[in-house]
């Protein structure tokens, strides 16, 4: 698993969505289907500009993903977007620390 660390603004969502347009059948999640349309809009535009070849799956809310809405779309792996935001849409209580494994 890559985890993408920068600040707000400085592009983590413009890799995810190089990430997931490279042929392979990547599903971006993000906050609210009003974002996944943004993304999805971005995505378009960079296409048209050929910063990307490749058109990835329509990006998805975390709703839609919690819901299972991907089954039948022949995903492969998600690209989580913000998933700090994400861990505290699961609950309302403040999560002080999260741990990660790293995968070689």
């Amino acid at each position: 698993m890559k985890i993408i660390y920068k600040p707000r603004g400085a592009g983590k969502t413009t890799e995810l969505i190089k990430i997931a347009s490279n042929g392979e059948h990547k599903q971006i999640v993000c906050r609210t289907s009003s974002v996944a349309d943004q993304i999805w809009q971005t995505i378009l535009k960079m296409k048209e500009d050929d910063e990307i070849k490749c058109l990835p799956p329509k990006p998805i809310s975390y709703l839609q993903f919690l819901n299972k809405e991907y089954r039948g779309k022949n995903i492969e792996s998600f690209l989580i977007d913000d998933v700090d935001i994400f861990l505290h849409c699961l609950t309302d209580i403040r999560i002080e620390a999260i741990s990660v494994t790293k995968n070689d």
